[in-house]
């Protein structure tokens, strides 16, 4: 059979960093940021730096900014062709000058106190961070979004990246982590939500041609009143087509990828692969579902391409209505109540285990409890399974950066055997802050993904 890799991963990247070189001011400048800085104020060097973000920012110029206090910031400024508008953290490998630089000015965090809004496209936000850390903070706002990312459901924003940021929703009534109304060709990775009353992220607009990334979304934690129905993901209220949600951890109690909204909502291609889910803890909730698009809700949907995630302790890992096409292969379907229902997606070569029921299905696998300590929310393999079915590049690599089949068997779940693993009683997925609560071994230092620049 053959697969087609995701659009994301074929539309000429390569050329369009020419295009962007090419695009950048030739007056690009790096500018830079520092909470208490007593110079001129310019941002020329470190020891004139800005004490906050400006309010008008240049494009083509990178503003470097320092760990520090900041307040909330709305990037607005207007688009100049592709040009780039650069915000990111300053570390002690990368801060642009060393005139007036102190180490202490980049071994932690810069800590924003409100909400960002993101108005305008080719726009990144990079807080410069390996997997699992986070250079940039937001904490506490007053709207019901702490990210929002878009203008209205009719427009896309081109381009724009968010990556290594931590987001604590800090308990307020209804709020919600990120909203993304509209955006093209655009990167969000290593981003860590948690605290949230309401969803962690919603898609409120036409999204295309996106990848979504080492997400860490747990901790839901619900306000006394509160009128939410959170999940993990809503997606609602535009076409959305050819996104990709990969290499995450989702621990939440309530639906984890929910495909929301009424005609004419449309949603396209979407390839879900090495993820791992779970209910943190609440596996008999009745909302506790995986991927949901059920039959009182019945928008085109497809293809969806599901392949080497592990579903963990869920009501239901998939709840897809009869009309949704698609693959749902390689996959881990352990301890849920319920089987999962795949509607008009062919399925094959997943593993069951834990009393879920696994139905008809070719190359099925039936088994024990396949994980190093589920209990503790380790989902890595103590054991190989029996071989899956090979897929093409992107799909070949697991969430550390193993190759999978490089044995010679390509394994089901989210995570390639490659070797056995000690058993972990600490440092555990639920509650952890820590993607997978695990140290992990990444490519190029552990930086996410770098498709766009």
């Amino acid at each position: 059979m053959f697969f087609l890799a995701p659009r994301a991963y074929r539309i000429g990247f390569p050329a369009a960093l020419v295009i962007l070189a090419l695009a950048t001011s030739a007056s690009a400048a790096n500018l830079f940021v520092r909470q208490g800085a007593t110079g001129s104020g310019n941002g020329s060097d470190w020891s004139n730096a800005f004490p906050q973000i400006p309010a008008a920012l240049v494009r083509g110029n990178t503003y470097y900014v320092a760990d520090g206090a900041y307040p909330s910031y709305e990037f607005d400024d207007p688009e100049s062709g592709t040009t780039l508008i650069i915000i990111k953290k300053a570390i002690e490998s990368d801060h642009g000058t060393d005139v007036g630089w102190d180490p202490s000015f980049g071994d932690g965090q810069a800590v924003f106190t409100g909400c960002f809004h993101v108005r305008r496209g080719y726009f990144t936000l990079d807080g410069n961070s390996p997997i699992g850390s986070y250079g940039f903070k937001l904490l506490g706002c007053s709207s019901r979004y702490m990210v929002w990312v878009g203008v209205n459901v009719a427009s896309k924003l081109p381009r724009i990246t968010i990556k290594g940021l931590e987001i604590d929703c800090n308990r307020t009534l209804n709020a919600r982590g990120m909203n993304v109304n509209g955006v093209l060709d655009s990167l969000f990775a290593n981003i860590d939500i948690y605290h949230c009353d309401n969803d962690h992220i919603t898609f409120g607009g036409a999204n295309q041609d996106t990848v979504w990334e080492y997400l860490n979304l747990h901790d839901h934690t619900p306000v006394m009143g509160s009128p939410a129905h959170p999940d993990a993901f809503e997606l609602c209220c535009g076409p959305q087509d050819n996104i990709t949600i990969r290499y995450s951890r989702i621990s939440h109690p309530g639906q984890q990828i929910w495909f929301n909204g009424q005609p004419p909502t449309q949603y396209g291609t979407f390839y879900i692969y090495g993820n791992t889910f779970d209910c943190a803890g609440r596996v008999s909730r009745v909302s506790c579902k995986g991927v949901v698009n059920d039959d009182r809700i019945k928008i085109p949907l497809g293809p969806m391409y599901i392949y080497n995630n592990s579903f963990v302790n869920m009501y239901r890992a998939l709840n897809l209505y009869a009309g949704v096409t698609g693959e749902v292969r390689n996959n881990i379907f352990h301890n849920s109540k319920h089987p999962p229902l795949f509607g008009a997606a062919t399925h094959t070569y997943n593993y069951y285990s834990g009393g879920t029921l696994k139905g008809g299905e070719a190359h099925a696998q039936s088994g024990r409890d396949p994980f190093v300590n589920s209990a503790h929310g380790d989902y890595r393999l103590a054991s190989g399974t029996a071989a899956g079915v090979n897929l093409p590049a992107p799909f070949d690599k697991d969430p550390l950066n193993s190759v999978r089949g490089s044995d010679g068997i390509w394994d089901r779940g989210a995570f390639e055997f490659d070797k056995p693993h000690p058993v972990r009683e600490q440092n555990t997925l639920r509650g952890s802050s820590k993607l997978w609560g695990m140290a992990k071994r990444f490519p190029a230092a552990g930086q996410a993904s770098d498709i766009h620049q």
